[in-house]
């Protein structure tokens, strides 16, 4: 209590710290000022529509979708537990590429193997990308250059020319 500020601090106020509650009063009395009304539903709601942010790693991801499960089903059995995970895992992805990649080689693993398969996936794909690319450009045939035709540019052009020809 003594460390919180602002808002919290205030919905503590009227909580005596010395009845053998405080801990449950504490809590109670934060939830009803900054919790949700249905947390599990909300997190269930959460958990379903979660996918992989832009700047987010595996391992965030996979936080998060563990945390977003032990709210919204906090007495579900592991093996539901580990293959709703792996499922949302898989599906939240933002690289395609590496949810086929899983879906075609970590079909019997769980989902503690399924994302040390996901962060080897990467960490080899990294190595790959961090490799020079080697780009081969040809000149164009001569039908694909533009031609000026505009009258004042062809004028400067025989004028250049003749200036040449009189070096010459």
């Amino acid at each position: 209590m003594l460390s919180l500020e602002g808002a919290a601090a205030e919905c503590l106020r009227d909580i005596d710290d010395t009845s053998p509650t405080a801990l449950e009063d504490i809590w109670s009395a934060l939830s009803r000022r900054f919790g949700d009304i249905n947390d599990q539903r909300d997190a269930e709601r959460k958990f379903h529509a979660r996918k992989q942010q832009d700047n987010e790693g595996v391992a965030e991801f996979e936080q998060a979708l563990r945390t977003l499960y032990r709210q919204g089903w906090p007495t579900s059995a592991a093996e539901h537990k580990d293959q709703t995970l792996k499922r949302r895992f898989e599906d939240g992805l933002l690289s395609a590429d590496l949810s086929q990649h899983l879906r075609l080689h970590a079909t019997s693993a769980n989902f503690t193997d399924t994302v040390k398969q996901a962060r080897r996936f990467l960490a080899t794909t990294e190595l790959q990308r961090t490799k020079c690319k080697v780009v081969r450009m040809s000149t164009p045939s001569h039908d694909s250059i533009n031609v000026i035709a505009e009258p004042e540019v062809m004028g400067r052009l025989q004028k250049l020319k003749n200036i040449i020809t009189k070096i010459q």
